[in-house]
């Protein structure tokens, strides 16, 4: 695990900094991820456990993920929610101040070749609006797309066609 105390470890995260790389803390908030982590590491970018955000109806979840949210702003890191599977959980993420989102909701997963149009600057799926920055391609799903600023709804959340989710 490359997040054990190791020197080593440590060296090698701030050598791919210094090489340009950007550094995610996935899965934050459940399992090994730790808010020690965000000070011990050179961390980028925190991206929150699709488990909170599956948990939307509860005012729980969604007082934990506005304060990771808060956190990882205050720190300077950008957030990603991922699991985004229906227009309300995206709401609430962009209502949370929520950077960017992944999951079904956004778009299903696509064969290698269908991916090139995403990296394409002009291609957006069709409800982002042109202020948005290009969409970036993640590992999980096949995109990450920019969540507009806190307050801004579109009045259709972004899709693109495709299977089902499996």
């Amino acid at each position: 695990m490359i997040l054990d105390d190791r020197p080593s470890n440590l060296d090698h995260l701030h050598e791919l900094k210094r090489l340009g790389s950007r550094i995610a803390l996935d899965d934050f908030g459940t399992g090994y991820s730790s808010l020690s982590y965000l000070s011990r590491f050179p961390i980028d970018v925190v991206k929150l456990d699709r488990t909170f955000i599956r948990d939307f109806d509860n005012p729980l979840t969604v007082a934990l993920t506005r304060g990771i949210v808060d956190l990882a702003h205050s720190l300077e890191l950008t957030t990603i929610a991922e699991g985004i599977e229906t227009d309300e959980q995206l709401r609430s993420l962009r209502t949370l101040g929520c950077d960017h989102g992944q999951g079904f909701g956004l778009a299903m997963p696509l064969p290698s070749g269908e991916l090139a149009p995403l990296f394409d600057p002009l291609w957006q799926p069709r409800a982002v609006r042109a202020e948005h920055e290009p969409v970036d391609v993640a590992v999980e799903s096949p995109v990450d797309v920019p969540v507009d600023p806190p307050g801004e709804v579109p009045d259709q959340a972004p899709t693109v066609s495709g299977g089902q989710p499996s």
